[in-house]
């Protein structure tokens, strides 16, 4: 029976209340979809207890909305005290700070209605709840199943409700106005320093099948070429690599990843080359991912997989970013794209001039918190960090064509070189 009640509270979303007479609707945030700043060691996010087992006092609970009217609103929590005497927290909303008292639940697992009072919405916008310890009785602060908005405007109220707390995963698709066939691409990509974030994935290169990129994760920065397991198909096969340290993940049963320790650097751009090879000896194709040494002025090869007769999936090639680590999902992951080029069948190159916006189905209702554009003559792309959308799916960018000799010939020389 707790159980079934407690399914009923977490999946219903919007509630109405009767404040002063008047039904008020209620717009209920999971509690798991709350972030722990500066990282979730000493708490647990549940997707049926919501945050719970909170042990760390160093620890601030983010919870993040989009507000469309303003107004004054009710602050309320359903909230857990395992111990024998009430527990405190620090509320913030706006400008406002409030202390909460949470009486004595009986358990961690046992929730009680607690109202911190009224907050006013200044302006229609995104904003955020947090929440402090202050002080608990029992093994636990505070579990909060739900954080709750009640306000006439309740249903103005957008906020996410899946257990994922990932941002969404965005993308540029080049557009290939010669409808030539392309069998590969060479692309700089560039995270600037204010946005190196830990759970940052890019793909500076993509396709139906290949990636090639950078990340930042927990584990460290590294390179890496990835290939997807497509039913019908032989699995593409690891063959080389020029670099001595690596590791392959196979952990994820749809995608294979070559992994490389490479401590790249924030607001220094790296070129990547992704591109179907022949095998002049045996006349087998294969696919080589490769990364620019600035310093030496070559290139290395990431990796080569085979996979040659895959050749007929690949119609688009892109640059994707992709939010790894559900903690940093609050914060905005952004790089930048530049200097495209197509490598056709024929060997023949030409730079790209334009790109599509995308996303992915997250990026359609659950968050719209991503963006888009040209700065510098550069494509610029970001996901996450709350804040207000700045591009709509399927817009299509920019960028001018510098006349003459490429800015990146040098590159192209390498590339024509390392076959």
């Amino acid at each position: 029976m707790f159980i079934k009640k407690l399914l009923i509270l977490y999946f219903s979303f919007f509630i109405g209340i009767s404040v002063y007479g008047q039904q008020v609707l209620c717009a209920k945030i999971p509690g798991y979809t709350g972030y722990s700043i500066p990282n979730d060691k000493g708490i647990v996010f549940d997707e049926l207890l919501g945050c719970t087992q909170w042990t760390n006092e160093n620890l601030t609970l983010q919870y993040n909305m989009q507000i469309e009217e303003k107004g004054d609103l009710i602050l309320k929590f359903m909230l857990s005290n395992d111990g024998p005497s009430p527990a405190y927290i620090s509320v913030k909303f706006g400008d406002k700070t409030r202390e909460v008292k949470v009486p004595p639940t009986g358990s961690h697992i046992q929730y009680i209605l607690v109202d911190a009072g009224i907050f006013t919405v200044d302006y229609p916008g995104f904003y955020s709840v947090w929440i402090k310890p202050i002080s608990k009785s029992g093994q636990y602060f505070p579990g909060i199943m739900n954080v709750q908005l009640c306000a006439p405007f309740a249903d103005k109220i957008n906020f996410p409700t899946i257990p994922d707390r990932n941002a969404p995963t965005v993308n540029l698709t080049y557009l290939n106005p010669q409808k030539k066939k392309v069998s590969g691409m060479v692309v700089n990509a560039l995270v600037p320093n204010n946005f190196d974030y830990t759970g940052t994935r890019i793909a500076a290169i993509g396709n139906e099948v290949f990636k090639v990129g950078m990340a930042n994760e927990t584990k460290g920065r590294y390179i890496y070429l990835s290939w997807k397991k497509v039913k019908g198909y032989e699995i593409p096969q690891f063959q080389y690599s020029q670099f001595k340290s690596f590791f392959i993940d196979s952990s994820n049963e749809k995608v294979n990843r070559l992994v490389i320790p490479y401590n790249w650097s924030p607001d220094q751009p790296i070129a990547f080359s992704l591109s179907l090879r022949e095998d002049t000896c045996t006349g087998e194709h294969f696919w080589e991912a490769q990364v620019f040494n600035d310093k030496k002025k070559r290139w290395h090869t990431i990796g080569i997989v085979s996979g040659g007769k895959m050749d007929n999936l690949i119609k688009d090639w892109n640059s994707t970013i992709v939010n790894s680590d559900p903690n940093t999902g609050n914060v905005e992951h952004k790089a930048l794209f530049s200097n495209q080029y197509f490598i056709l069948a024929d060997g023949s190159k030409y730079q790209v001039a334009k790109a599509r916006f995308g996303h992915d189905v997250k990026g359609k209702k659950e968050r719209k918190d991503y963006g888009a554009g040209i700065v510098n003559n550069s494509f610029w792309l970001s996901t996450g960090g709350f804040s207000f959308s700045q591009a709509t799916y399927g817009r299509i960018y920019e960028v001018k064509l510098k006349p003459g000799v490429p800015s990146n010939e040098i590159f192209l020389a390498s590339f024509d070189s390392a076959k």
